[in-house]
C-alpha cells in the first residue's frame, strides 16, 4: 500500500516516473537477493536427471498432506 501511494504521488508530477521507481525497486531486489544467495560453499552433491521427478513428485504430496493438516487452510 505504501508503495501505491508514493507512485499516486510521484504521478503528478511525471506519469513515467512510477513505472521508473518500479523498475529501480526491482533492481534494489536483485541487488538484495544476489547478495543474501550467496553460497560461500562449493556443493560437492550431483542432481541426477533421472531423480528429479520422483523429488517433485514427493515433495508435492508431502505439501499437499501438509497442507490438508492445517486447519487454516481447509478453513479457506
Amino acid at each position: 500500500m505504501g508503495s501505491a501511494m508514493i507512485g499516486a504521488y510521484v504521478a503528478d508530477v511525471n506519469i513515467a516516473w512510477p513505472w521508473l521507481l518500479g523498475a529501480g525497486g526491482y533492481l534494489v531486489s536483485l541487488v538484495v537477493g544476489a547478495f543474501l544467495m550467496h553460497d560461500e560453499g562449493v556443493r560437492t552433491t550431483t542432481v541426477r536427471i533421472a531423480d528429479i521427478p520422483r523429488q517433485v513428485a514427493s515433495r508435492v504430496t508431502d505439501g499437499i498432506r501438509c497442507g490438508f493438516k492445517a486447519p487454516t487452510v481447509l478453513m479457506l
